[in-house]
């Protein structure tokens, strides 16, 4: 892999990573779920015309409902 995808691969993971953080953070002090607090960030985001993270955060709430629809269909709850 060139040096330069490589490195756009890097920061995409440490962005993503960060707004896990994020939405953790808003989870455990606010008591919220964690898609509320994905659709918090994901509103700040779009506010502040931050489109990067807008897309990051689109994926984690998609990710976020497919683990949720998964849990109730199956009772199965699973960490990730």
């Amino acid at each position: 892999m060139p040096i330069k995808p490589l490195f756009d691969y890097l920061d995409k993971l440490d962005s993503e990573k960060d707004i896990e953080i994020g939405a953790e953070t808003l989870v455990k002090n606010n008591g919220w779920s964690k898609l509320q607090a994905l659709n918090a960030l994901h509103s700040k985001y779009q506010s502040e015309r931050r489109l990067e993270e807008v897309e990051i955060v689109n994926r984690l709430i998609n990710r976020e409902k497919l683990r949720a629809k998964t849990e109730s269909d199956t009772g199965f709850h699973d960490e990730m």
